[in-house]
């Protein structure tokens, strides 16, 4: 077949299921997602943490999207810092924020899972998901 009918064919499903009913809802932002990151998400989403929210008891999921910042400009980040993306429910877009590596609680999410938890508003959390232990793994 030729490689823009097969491009055709695929558009077309994927507006379909996009139309479909709730599923629609949850797979757009989703795709969205993942066309934005060039389908490379395992590689620029590192692992799934949980970090505090300062001077609040507010704790939320995020991504550890950087663990070296040695090539920011001077000034940016303190040694010993990540940048954490936090993805917001429904939509596309989120917060950066540059932490510290110790207040960032890794989590027992693979990058799926979490982004589907981020992006529905935590109704879809996965059964085994918790903090790391010394046993567990990413």
């Amino acid at each position: 077949m030729y490689p823009w009918v097969t491009r055709k064919l695929l558009d077309s499903f994927d507006e379909l299921l996009r139309r479909i009913p709730l599923f629609g809802a949850i797979y757009s932002p989703v795709r969205d997602l993942m066309d934005v990151l060039d389908g490379e998400v395992e590689r620029k989403l590192d692992q799934v943490v949980l970090i505090k929210i300062p001077n609040t008891d507010v704790e939320t999921l995020g991504f550890i999207t950087r663990d070296d910042l040695s090539d920011l400009p001077d000034g940016f980040s303190k040694e010993g810092h990540v940048v954490v993306y936090v993805q917001w429910s429904y939509q596309i877009g989120g917060y950066c924020f540059v932490v510290p590596r110790e207040s960032a609680q890794p989590v027992n999410m693979t990058i799926q899972q979490g982004m589907r938890w981020a992006l529905t508003a935590g109704i879809s959390a996965p059964k085994n998901a918790g903090p790391l232990t010394e046993t567990s793994n990413k």
